[in-house]
């Protein structure tokens, strides 16, 4: 009812006033989309350490984009009570499902909406799985071509679905089979592991973020769990992990 009366956070208010707690209290909101994110890229900028306990539940979170600005916060802010969740963080089990999902995917043995209708209903589940199966599934002819638009309007329909009730979950994701009813497999097919491929990115970005600020908290525990990233398969991720490990070595 709160914000209904008052209306979402004025974040650059916020901000100017150095209103740390009215900005960690705005990484959570959830009424409209990106509220979240001005929070915490504000954070990064005027955050001190009242906000550090805030930033390390928000580590947390599903969303993906939202972590890794919480880990870019978190490293300028410095506090060394975030060094056990950022090095908590290095490790993505979204990667791997992601991997599976798309070799799933390629092997052609299942119509490509019987493998991502399942995905919607359970909102508090996977995140990145969830947002490639309803990026794939939206038809939009103004945002077809544009990847940007198409993500903003997923994200803002997983915003607002996820409060509503189990059975009205269920009918979206029978209104997006629908969606994609006629239209051909092999570019559904294609089209889904794109969107895959890309949320592993994202996920890529958010262990490259968390590996950053270890380097920048200069901590000597998060050594070990910093070199195993040198043998991952993303080059940019080992990049960053070398970078954090040279910090750590001054």
């Amino acid at each position: 009812m709160w914000h209904l009366i008052f209306g979402p956070p004025k974040i650059e208010k916020l901000k100017a006033q150095r209103n740390i707690k009215g900005l960690a209290k705005a990484l959570f909101y959830d009424h409209h989309f990106g509220i979240s994110y001005a929070a915490a890229e504000a954070l990064e900028l005027v955050g001190d350490e009242t906000a550090v306990a805030s930033l390390i539940k928000a580590l947390e979170l599903p969303d993906v984009h939202l972590r890794t600005l919480v880990a870019r916060a978190l490293g300028r802010i410095g506090d060394k009570t975030a060094v056990d969740p950022l090095m908590g963080a290095l490790t993505s089990p979204n990667r791997r499902m992601l991997e599976e999902q798309i070799a799933e995917i390629q092997s052609g043995e299942q119509p490509i909406a019987d493998l991502l209708e399942p995905l919607v209903p359970d909102l508090q589940a996977n995140s990145a799985l969830r947002l490639a199966a309803t990026e794939t599934f939206m038809q939009d002819d103004e945002r077809k071509n544009d990847d940007e638009a198409r993500r903003e309007a997923a994200g803002m329909f997983l915003n607002s679905l996820v409060k509503e009730r189990p059975r009205i979950r269920q009918h979206a994701a029978g209104l997006l089979r629908s969606m994609v009813k006629g239209l051909d497999e092999e570019i559904l097919r294609q089209r889904a592991v794109l969107r895959h491929e890309a949320v592993i990115r994202e996920e890529n970005e958010a262990v490259r973020a968390a590996a950053r600020a270890l380097g920048e908290l200069g901590d000597p525990r998060a050594r070990q769990p910093l070199q195993v990233l040198l043998a991952d398969p993303d080059e940019q991720v080992v990049r960053d992990a070398a970078y954090a490990l040279n910090q750590l070595n001054r």
